[in-house]
Formats: structure tokens, C-alpha cells, sequence
């Protein structure tokens, strides 16, 4: 079977007529699905009962055909009026929320779309309302001349739970376009991928090299070139695993170099195989690339750093002057401070495992001998960083002051990398706060987060810190226009 290697670059095959459904189906399209057919079997049972008809039931049938359908032009009249309902119903609701999503979207991002979609209860209510359509439907058109009583009062029940269930679904459409609900749902979703992330890769590989004792001089190296573009939403350690055993080599390794989320163009570099002898490096560059799984959508299910970037580009627009609403702001920085601590948290409790059970723990075998390069933390820093800059072209010290507040408290906790990278994100901020006056809560914010950076040693930018607020407090009581507010040595 020839590869893509044997065609052109340039040779791009046209999607075919159903090449979304896939992506459909994954995203919403299962549940309601599964709800419509499990609602067209229960047409179908019921229709049989009433064509059986069973003597257990003939009391219930009699009642029925009493109180409510008294014969098969009753039954068969209600479903017909009820199907027409319904139907009227479901393009009505489908069109309202349509609306409400791309009037929130203009606000927020298309993203808000997305995660409306991605919530189960959503498809789950999506999938009633089309399932009890599909029962009525298939009830209606088996009636005629058949006395459908048990079908009918079936449909009169579901009618009623329909009614209800639109009720509620207006009610969590309305609530779901809430930053605070919106932003709490990204919030869960990317911790969950994250879990999700550490426990299917980062547990089962390493982080450097050297921790794997890979010796990249001594052993023969081969590129795994993309022969696709798309995000890596999929890396299958389990083929992987397969791969390097089927070799017995014991100096082939892989390093990623395309993470989970990652996007790669036609022959960029997915990983590096090494391994002690040229032939088995050369083997392992088919499996290795066949193990990641590219697709033009990234996926918030199992690459954390999606969410993360759902928060950035929801809150960007919010915070600037586009809406200035510097609540989204603080809610944003508030939301990503618990996600990282709660990395922390974690971190923390493998570190005191790992101790107790002793460095054989940390060499296990289940470790394969892959270099996986934990990319979060790096996601997480970028969007701290993003939000003060944006808050300092709408002048909203109150995201500005969050943002401080959020690496002041996390400050002790982070490991040295981190709270070096911390350090420099204050000091990328201090241009930036020039455009502010300043406020009473800036003020103790920066002079809460000089303390904390004289207390971890980082005395630098602590007087970088000093300064600038010196500079703002000379500002205090002198007229002065936004461009010429403080500068340092004022």
C-alpha cells in the first residue's frame, strides 16, 4: 500500500460528503442519536402492546379508552395534533437558541458555541425532545384503524415531559451564557483533561532526557516527519509500547517533540527515534508516526491546554475595550489560579509517594522510554501574563491588581522554574502600569507582591517593583494625561 510520501505535497484529496460526520458524532451527535432509536423502539414495543392487547391489562385498557381515548380516531387524531406540535416546537427551539448562542458568541468567542454543544445534558435534552418527536411519529403513522390507546398515553406523558423539559432547557441556555457558568465549565473541562493527560502519557513516560538516561550522542538518530497538517490530539503509547518491544533494543527511545495539542504542518517534526543500531531507528519511524493522530480540530477532552486557550481567547475581548468588563477578568484569573493550584496539589502528593516508596518507584518499568515534554505550565504563565496587558489598554486596575494577587499566592508553592518565570511575568507587567492610577488596591498589591519576592530571593525584581510603585505614588495629587502619567525618576 503506498504511503502519502508517494504523492505529491500538493496533492490534497477533496473532503468527501460526509467527511464531518465523524467529528458530528464525536462532538454531539451520539447521544441524541442513541435517545431517537431508543425512542423509536419504544414506538415499536407499544404499538405491539397494542396490538396484543394482553387480558392482564384489559383493566387499564378499559380505563383509558373511558377517561381518555374512547377509539382509534381519538388516539390516532391526539398523536396527529401532537406531531405537528412538536415538530413546530423543535424548529422553534432550535432557532431561539441558535440566536442566543451567536449573540453571546459575538461577545465571547465562538468557543461559547462549542462547550453549549460539549455539555451532556444539553444532548441529553436535545436528544428527548427529537426522540419523543421520533415516537410520536412512528405511533401516529402505525394508527389509522389500530386503537392505540397505550401508545397515545404514552405520547400524552412524554407531551407533558416535553413541555417541562423545554421550560428547563430555556433556563440552562440562559444560565450556560453567564461567564461564570461558561467560565467554571472550561474550568472542570481542563482539569479533567489534564487528569485525563497525566494519567494516559505523562505517567507512563519522562519528562528530560536525561532523567531517561538517553545518550543522543552515542546512539543513531531519524526524524518522525509529518506527512499531514493538523492539532495532535492523540499519541498511542500502547503502539508505541508495541514498536520499541518488536526491536529489542534497549537504547531505542522516542523524544516528542508534538505534544498533545500541538499544531504540524506537512514535514514538521513529530519526534526523534533513537536508538543503538541505524536499522532499528529507521523501523521505528513508521509506527512512531502512525501512532499521532492529527485532526483540524483540537480537542478540549484531552488536551488541557485547549482549555486554557478557551480562557485566554474568551476573556481577551471582555477585558479590552471591546466590552471592558473587567468581572470576566477577574473570574478568568480566579479560575486558572485553582486549576494551577490544584496541579500543585497533585504534584505534591506524587512527590511525598515517590519519597516514601523510594527511587525504584521512579524507574519503573510501566515508565516507557519516551520524552514527553509537559507543556501546561507554560500555557498556564501565557495566559496570566495576557490578561494585566490586555486590562492595561482598557485601564482596569482591578484585573491588573487580580493578576498580581494571583502569583502572589501562588508564589511559595511553585517549584524554582516556575516562580523564575513568575518573577519575569511581574516584570514584563511593570511597563504596563503606568496607564493605571493608582488605586488603593493597586497600591497593596504591589506592595504585597515586592514582599514576596524579597522573601523568595528575588531581590531584582523586587526593586523593579519598588520603583515603579515610587514612580505611581509621585503621580499621586499632579495632573497628568494617561501618556505621561509616571515614568521612571518622576
Amino acid at each position: 500500500m503506498s504511503s502519502s510520501r508517494d504523492h505529491s505535497p500538493t496533492d490534497i484529496a477533496s473532503p468527501g460528503p460526509f467527511s464531518d460526520l465523524p467529528q458530528a458524532w464525536h462532538d454531539f451527535l451520539r447521544v441524541p442519536t442513541l435517545m431517537a432509536l431508543g425512542m423509536l423502539a419504544l414506538a415499536v414495543v407499544m404499538i405491539g402492546l397494542d396490538r396484543i392487547s394482553p387480558e392482564l391489562l384489559k383493566p387499564v385498557h378499559d380505563f383509558l379508552s373511558t377517561y381518555l381515548f374512547a377509539d382509534a380516531s381519538e388516539s390516532h387524531s391526539f398523536l396527529g395534533t401532537v406531531l405537528g406540535g412538536l415538530i413546530t416546537a423543535t424548529a422553534l427551539t432550535i432557532t431561539t437558541l441558535l440566536i442566543a448562542l451567536q449573540q453571546t458568541a459575538s461577545k465571547l468567542g465562538i468557543q461559547v458555541s462549542s462547550h453549549f454543544l460539549d455539555r451532556r445534558r444539553n444532548q441529553l435534552f436535545f436528544g428527548f425532545l427529537v426522540g419523543v418527536t421520533v415516537y410520536v411519529a412512528v405511533t401516529y403513522a402505525a394508527g389509522g384503524a389500530l386503537h392505540l390507546v397505550y401508545s397515545a398515553t404514552l405520547g400524552l406523558l412524554l407531551l407533558l415531559l416535553v413541555i417541562y423539559a423545554l421550560i428547563m432547557l430555556l433556563y440552562m441556555t440562559v444560565n450556560q451564557m453567564r461567564p461564570v457558568v461558561l467560565i467554571s465549565h472550561i474550568h472542570d473541562q481542563t482539569l479533567r483533561a489534564y487528569g485525563r493527560l497525566e494519567r494516559e502519557v505523562l505517567a507512563r513516560t519522562w519528562r528530560e532526557a536525561e532523567a531517561l538516561g538517553l545518550e543522543t550522542e552515542s546512539t543513531h538518530r531519524r526524524l518522525v516527519l509529518s506527512h499531514r497538517d493538523g492539532y495532535v490530539t492523540d499519541i498511542d503509547l500502547d503502539r508505541l509500547e508495541k514498536a520499541l518491544a518488536e526491536q529489542d533494543d534497549p537504547e531505542a527511545a522516542l523524544v516528542v517533540h508534538a505534544p498533545i495539542g500541538a499544531y504540524v504542518a506537512y514535514n514538521d517534526i513529530l519526534a526523534e527515534v533513537y536508538a543503538s543500531v541505524e536499522a532499528v531507528a529507521a523501523a521505528l519511524v513508521e509506527p512512531a508516526r502512525d501512532a499521532f493522530g492529527l485532526q483540524q480540530q483540537r480537542d478540549i477532552h484531552c488536551d488541557p491546554n485547549y482549555g486554557l486557550y478557551h480562557l485566554e481567547v474568551i476573556t481577551w475581548p471582555a477585558v479590552s475595550t471591546a466590552i471592558s468588563d473587567p468581572a470576566i477578568g477577574v473570574l478568568t484569573l480566579n479560575s486558572a489560579r485553582d486549576i494551577a493550584s490544584r496541579w500543585l496539589a497533585g504534584e505534591d502528593d506524587r512527590r511525598s509517594q515517590s519519597e516514601s516508596d523510594g527511587e525504584e518507584r521512579e524507574r519503573s518499568p510501566t515508565r516507557l522510554p519516551i520524552v514527553y515534554p509537559d507543556t501546561c505550565w507554560v500555557r498556564f504563565f501565557d495566559l496570566i501574563e495576557a490578561m494585566p496587558i490586555v486590562a492595561s489598554e482598557s485601564i482596569q486596575h482591578q484585573v491588573f491588581t487580580q493578576g498580581l494577587d494571583v502569583l502572589r499566592e501562588l508564589f511559595e508553592r511553585l517549584p524554582p522554574e516556575h516562580q523564575r518565570r513568575a518573577a519575569d511575568i511581574v516584570r514584563r507587567w511593570l511597563p504596563a502600569a503606568g496607564d493605571f492610577v493608582l488605586a488603593r488596591e493597586l497600591e497593596l498589591a504591589l506592595e504585597r507582591m515586592e514582599e514576596t519576592l524579597r522573601e523568595g530571593e528575588y531581590q531584582e525584581t523586587a526593586d523593579d517593583v519598588r520603583r515603579t510603585l515610587d514612580a505611581l505614588r509621585g503621580t499621586v495629587g499632579v495632573l497628568h494625561s494617561r501618556s505621561t502619567r509616571a515614568s521612571e525618576g518622576k
